[in-house]
């Protein structure tokens, strides 16, 4: 299957210089589902999470406004963390590199870094965006199709950030099995912007920061839905799923978004390069003690990270939200959505994670 063979959601709402999404246009697909249906089959084990798409909303004016607020005061400090995994990058590997962003929350963060790299080291990265599912794993389609076309560089996958992990194994996990069957190997190396799981390759920081694109779904990630792996649609050999909403082009902040962080682009700083200390995964533990203190059998349940968290409350059924510091302005958001869906927020000042997020157990009364 070559790319021209099969209807992709191009660029979305990107320029088509920043990154070329590969992922199959299901836009004309009914795929959307009532929230509680959908957790109720997912729980259930009726249908993984990634064969139906929630039901996705342009943001209210007040939300936006928390965007706007997250974009005033983190914007800076959002532009210096793609500075300092920019200058990891260029130390490590020079131009020999091709950017795989995880759609969605990567795609925004491999622009940025495609854009420093080019701006400050005359690089020309190129820059893919490509589907990960958790239990699924990383699309070999796309890993493939990028393979062929850049034989001799080395792969970075991005992120926004990380939760407890569960992405990270996944990929590492993927990337295992696609070596088996592959002539070309495939390293699960991870660079994100956040890393409060403490899991990843290459970091900006291991703080669990409100990165402002947290705050959004599709209008600041190109306008693309969460990608699909349902096999009534996608059949052998094409990549995975998505939708792309032209239908929101005048509400969309996408390139807004990107071009407001690079102009607060700063030049690299003449220190002394120092790469990540060894993943500790400590995160995961941390969650194992959440399960244990509120009673709940699966993790996957459990959503840490002010990413993370923030997702829960847009798109699954939340049961409780915890926060470290209640007067934290970077959860401000998600008092603010938990006081809209009447979820209660529990002060939980013994978690290294400014948030954490509890989707509700089905089949069962809880209070």
């Amino acid at each position: 299957m070559v790319l021209k063979e099969m209807k992709t959601i191009g660029s979305g709402s990107y320029q088509t210089s920043d990154v070329t999404f590969l992922l199959k246009d299901v836009s004309h697909i009914q795929l959307e589902d009532d929230v509680i249906e959908r957790e109720h089959r997912i729980q259930t084990k009726q249908e993984h999470y990634s064969e139906s798409l929630p039901i996705e909303k342009l943001p209210e004016q007040d939300y936006i406004d928390f965007y706007k607020k997250a974009l005033q005061t983190n914007g800076q400090r959002t532009a210096e963390l793609v500075r300092e995994v920019s200058i990891q990058l260029h130390h490590t590997y020079n131009d020999d590199l091709v950017l795989v962003s995880l759609a969605r929350a990567g795609t925004p963060v491999g622009i940025l870094l495609k854009r420093y790299l080019a701006k400050f080291f005359s690089y020309e990265i190129p820059h893919y965006s490509v589907s990960i599912i958790r239990g699924k794993g990383i699309d070999w389609q796309a890993l493939q199709f990028i393979i062929k076309k850049h034989e001799s560089k080395k792969i970075i996958f991005v992120d926004g950030w990380t939760g407890k992990g569960s992405i990270t194994n996944e990929l590492k996990k993927s990337c295992e099995g696609f070596n088996e069957i592959s002539s070309r190997r495939v390293e699960p190396i991870l660079a994100v912007l956040s890393d409060p799981a403490r899991c990843s390759t290459i970091s900006g920081t291991r703080e669990d920061i409100l990165l402002p694109h947290a705050c959004l779904n599709a209008t600041v990630s190109g306008l693309v839905s969460r990608t699909i792996l349902n096999k009534k649609w996608i059949h052998d050999g094409e990549f995975h799923g998505a939708k792309f909403y032209k239908e929101w082009l005048s509400n969309d902040y996408s390139n807004q978004y990107v071009n407001e962080i690079t102009a607060l682009f700063s030049k690299p700083c003449n220190v002394e390069y120092k790469p990540n200390a060894q993943s500790s995964f400590s995160g995961m533990e941390e969650v194992k003690r959440i399960s244990k203190e509120f009673s709940i059998d699966d993790l996957h349940l459990i959503k840490p990270s002010i990413g993370e968290t923030t997702r829960v409350l847009l798109r699954r059924l939340p049961w409780k939200i915890l926060v470290k510091d209640s007067g934290d302005p970077q959860t401000k958001h998600i008092l603010h959505l938990a006081h809209q869906k009447n979820i209660e927020v529990i002060e939980y000042k013994g978690m290294t994670y400014s948030a954490c997020g509890i989707i509700r157990p089905l089949g069962e009364e809880r209070t």
